[in-house]
Formats: structure tokens, sequence, C-alpha cells
């Protein structure tokens, strides 16, 4: 919320990056961020795990398939 704050961030972009409607970002910034914000994080970050993951087995299965050739 402080890129908001410095102007660095629209509150669309913002809501965009962690699937949430601006609403709630302008709910948070009216009351001060709360724990709310730290759920919305960990949510983005077990997202971003599971691309990686998944990214992790195509490349595994790429290796795999050179390999027997």
């Amino acid at each position: 919320m402080e890129e908001v704050k410095l102007g660095e961030r629209t509150i669309a972009a913002i809501a965009k990056d962690y699937h949430i409607p601006a609403g709630r970002v302008y709910n948070w910034i009216s009351r001060g961020v709360s724990q709310d914000a730290h759920v919305v994080e960990i949510r983005r970050l077990r997202r971003k795990n599971k691309e990686l993951y998944e990214i992790i087995g195509r490349l595994t299965e790429a290796v795999e398939h050179f390999k027997k050739k």
C-alpha cells in the first residue's frame, strides 16, 4: 500500500496483481493496512509457487525426453 501512498502505482494495478477488487484496496487504505494484506500476499506467493513448480515439471520432462534420445 506504500506504493499507492507514494504515487508509484495505482490502486487498479495493485488490485489486478493480487486478483482482488479495487474496493478492498480502498478499504485497506482508509482504515490502514491490516493482516488482510498478509493473507493476499500469501495467496499470491502460493500461486507463484504453483506456477514455478509447473515450470520445473515441464523442464524435467523435457530433460528426460532428451536423455532418452
